[in-house]
């Protein structure tokens, strides 16, 4: 049945079960989204999705492809796509068994290690997983399939952390997505949330009908713990037989301006990271949190924001298009409002998500600390849900919009993830969580109020994602 025809059964068969056709969640939301105690999308907004809530990626053909998840962060059994107007699943877990004789259980595979789902130019399907065997052990994987996830090859990967490259725009995978892997090195005395590893980079090789994986030497013996549970920004962008890497590393003393973040070139033909260029810094030092992130516009110019926990996200980019070596902007605050200290004002965020417009422009979603700015909160400090637009060829504009406003003040936590479709479409989704007393006191798991935001007129209004979006994008391809 076309795509046409499934749109033409009427509005409430658009969305296909997704929430009940003409509700609120339906249609542009007033922002910011300011929830209630216990009343999130669901409740204030009719949200009900038929799909899995987790981040969507996108074939050439603009099909959605979501990781699934449910209030465990550990678990995830299937990918979600749609076919013929319904969605179905793609199930992985059988195979992941089977290649891992010992296997007990996944770990952090539903969004706290990343849940993206990435295709090369050829349609090949990639996600990476991290596993529990017995006797403790945990394994890292890439699960690959040539045929859009109705079959998956399994293949180890080395490390403790890792985090593969993301479409995000125009990095064109014209071969399959680079892998950055961290193996530890030894603990740190200084160090938050991290350790010193060795860094390296997997090159995954199609090779008789499945992969081979060629891994660099180390890219640094002082990589940064990176954080993928939240923004998950891509450290890679590849174009051509080169891919572009931005990292953080450790220092020996936190008397430093940052985390100092690098970026480089990797040559697929020679399998050496080359170039090596100082991008700006993440405060504070020798913070797992500051994960940078790095993307292409649609010249080849390279886009570079650095991680932060708790301050502004510094922002660089290439002079030259595709290139790390043709030098780089004088590092900048991207966000310079939102938390008001007596007489000023200045950003604070963390966590990146980063992705480029059709039209060059560059879009991020973060966690932004916000005080005496606005009528929330206002004895008090929160944590919002934020978003941030730069059109290509202006300035950030230094101000954020607010898209998700919390039920409790002081801290709060969305471990939030931003991508596009093909057509340049947005699509944020979080769940919310809060350390306050009012919440998590008796339920278990950390999954429990998720949503998924979508805007198809490059962030100006935003809406919940229905299932009759995803199909309208497949009817407008890419």
């Amino acid at each position: 049945m076309s795509i046409a025809r499934i749109l033409a059964r009427g509005a409430a068969a658009a969305v296909v079960g997704a929430f009940a056709a003409g509700s609120a969640a339906a249609g542009v939301l007033e922002l910011p989204i300011v929830q209630r105690p216990f009343e999130h999308e669901e409740e204030q907004f009719g949200y009900d999705p038929a799909y899995t809530v987790n981040i969507p990626s996108f074939d050439s053909q603009n099909r959605p492809y979501i990781r699934s998840r449910g209030q465990d962060i550990h678990e995830t059994e299937y990918i979600h796509t749609l076919r013929d107007g319904e969605w179905v699943e793609r199930p992985f877990l059988d195979t992941v068994k089977e290649a891992v004789p010992d296997f007990v259980r996944f770990h952090n595979a539903g969004g706290f290690n990343g849940g993206a789902v990435v295709f090369d130019a050829d349609d090949a399907l990639y996600t990476c997983l991290e596993v529990r065997r017995e006797g403790g052990g945990r394994q890292q994987l890439l699960l690959y399939s040539p045929d859009y996830g109705k079959s998956f090859q399994v293949y180890e990967l080395p490390g403790d952390q890792m985090s593969i490259e993301k479409w995000t725009g125009h990095n064109e995978l014209s071969h399959p997505p680079l892998i950055q892997v961290l193996e530890h090195r030894a603990d740190h005395e200084l160090g938050r949330w991290t350790a010193h590893y060795d860094l390296y980079i997997i090159e995954p090789r199609k090779q008789d009908g499945g992969l081979y994986l060629e891994k660099t030497g180390p890219v640094t013996n002082n990589g940064l713990s990176i954080s993928r549970h939240s923004g998950d920004a891509s450290f890679a962008a590849s174009h051509g037989n080169r891919g572009f890497i931005v990292w953080a590393e450790t220092t020996d003393t936190n008397e430093v301006p940052g985390a100092p973040t690098y970026v480089a070139t990797y040559d697929r033909t020679t399998n050496e990271v080359t170039g090596k260029q100082h991008a700006g810094y993440g405060f504070p030092p020798n913070n797992g949190h500051n994960t940078p992130g790095i993307t292409l516009d649609d010249r080849g110019i390279l886009h570079v924001l650095t991680g932060s926990h708790g301050e502004q996200f510094m922002y660089s980019h290439s002079v030259e298009p595709y290139s790390t070596e043709g030098g780089w902007s004088e590092p900048e605050p991207m966000l310079t409002t939102g938390w008001r200290e007596e007489d000023r004002e200045r950003g604070r965020q963390t966590y990146v998500g980063l992705v480029a417009g059709p039209e060059g422009a560059l879009h991020t979603v973060f966690r932004q600390w916000r005080r005496q700015v606005d009528e929330h909160f206002e004895d008090s400090y929160y944590g919002a849900l934020s978003y941030v637009r730069k059109k290509a060829g202006d300035d950030w504009p230094g101000e954020a919009q607010v898209l998700v406003v919390p039920p409790t003040g002081a801290y709060s936590i969305y471990y939030h993830k931003l991508s596009r479709d093909r057509a340049g479409r947005l699509f944020a989704t979080y769940s919310y969580r809060s350390n306050a007393g009012l919440y998590y006191e008796h339920e278990e798991g950390r999954y429990h109020y998720k949503a998924l935001i979508m805007s198809d007129d490059g962030g100006t209004s935003w809406r919940l994602a229905a299932t009759g979006d995803f199909l309208r994008g497949m009817e407008a391809g890419g």
